[in-house]
């Protein structure tokens, strides 16, 4: 299943965010405008291929971090209805025993998880 231009504009707010970098920075390393690239960062733009290289090149990561979908971990997808320290605990336990499942799983299948 393809990653929607919304995502693929947060993952390039949040790789942006990550490096520390401003969106004038990145808008001009991509040779585009602060409000083109703010536009893709808010999913009000889908960005184009040669955007998506500049984008890439600019942030210094791969295509497929951009593109690729990604299992969303339970962590993710629950935290924000974790109130109290002991439920988020819980999340995470439960999140790394699904991970070693999946792990477990990949072995017996014959495949590497690394």
């Amino acid at each position: 299943m393809a990653v929607s231009y919304q995502e693929i504009g947060r993952r390039i707010a949040s790789y942006r965010n990550e490096l520390g970098l401003s969106q004038e920075v990145v808008a001009e390393r991509m040779g585009i405008s602060r409000a083109v690239l703010s536009k893709i960062e808010n999913g009000q733009k889908a960005v184009n291929a040669m955007e998506l290289q500049a984008a890439c090149t600019a942030l210094g990561v791969d295509l497929n971090d951009l593109i690729e979908e990604r299992p969303q971990s339970l962590v993710l997808a629950f935290m924000g209805s974790a109130k109290t320290e002991p439920a988020r605990q819980a999340i995470k336990s439960v999140d790394r025993l699904v991970q070693e499942y999946i792990w477990q799983l990949r072995i017996a299948e014959g495949e590497s998880p690394c």
